[in-house]
């Protein structure tokens, strides 16, 4: 993907009102189900170590519910971190209405399933959403990547995420192939997953128009659309690398 193209996705990204800079931003909000706190001195000592896990820039505990509420800097941690640094006090800590914890897993690299693809989608309405699905070894998917790196490092803002599916489309495509390419690019704004059948593939594939499975698109949506149905929505801007389909959509170069 050449430099035309990364302006284009960042100025599609820029419309859709993501600013470009380091000014501070609303705080990303999440809750926590707690499993072990059962006293005053529980919640004292969930506080504490709440206090202390980077990125939290506040919280609220309840005994009752044995849930904890938190916002934090999207840019310095996420909410499964925050999870894990509160089990690290003896407490079992998950992210309520985090689906993911129910997929397996292919390696060390998450499946993913058009299921779980809608329920992010629908769960970040609030911000604007890049969906790519790329091949972890086609050169152009990998120069792609850098380019969705790019965008990302042009902006701290919360409001922006990805969900980067993976899928095996050139020789040598595998979740660990695909774990190696998503090292070169963390962000905690991301979530990704392996798309091993390109059964989500197919999925856009319907949606765009496409002749067969689709990859090494780059999709984006404005804040507040949502995916109902088996289809996902139409996106508010879209480009391809793939020389067989619509040149009207064919990344410039």
């Amino acid at each position: 993907m050449r430099r035309a193209a990364l302006q284009e996705l960042i100025a599609a990204v820029l419309g859709l009102g993501v600013a470009v800079s380091a000014a501070a931003e609303d705080p990303a909000k999440a809750t926590l189900a707690i499993k072990g706190m059962n006293c005053g001195g529980c919640v004292a000592a969930l506080k504490v170590q709440l206090k202390k896990t980077e990125g939290v820039a506040s919280y609220e505990v309840s005994l009752e519910k044995g849930e904890a509420d938190v916002s934090y800097d999207a840019t310095k941690t996420d909410p499964n971190k925050i999870a894990e640094s509160v089990s690290q006090t003896g407490f079992q800590a998950t992210v309520k209405g985090d689906e993911r914890e129910d997929l397996t897993s292919v390696g060390s690299m998450r499946a993913v399933a058009a299921a779980e693809l809608r329920a992010w989608f629908n769960a970040s309405s609030g911000s604007v959403r890049v969906i790519s699905l790329l091949s972890p070894s086609c050169p152009y998917c990998q120069s792609g990547h850098g380019v969705l790196k790019t965008l990302f490092g042009k902006t701290t803002s919360p409001h922006l995420k990805a969900f980067l599916v993976w899928l095996p489309m050139w020789p040598g495509d595998d979740a660990q192939q695909a774990v190696r390419q998503a090292g070169t690019f963390e962000d905690p704004r991301l979530t990704e997953g392996w798309d091993g059948p390109r059964a989500v593939g197919d999925v856009f594939a319907r949606r765009l128009g496409l002749s067969g499975t689709a990859w090494d698109v780059y999709l984006v949506y404005e804040r507040g659309v949502r995916w109902d149905g088996a289809d996902p929505p139409a996106p508010s801007f879209w480009m391809h690398q793939l020389t067989e389909e619509s040149p009207g959509k064919l990344l410039p170069g």
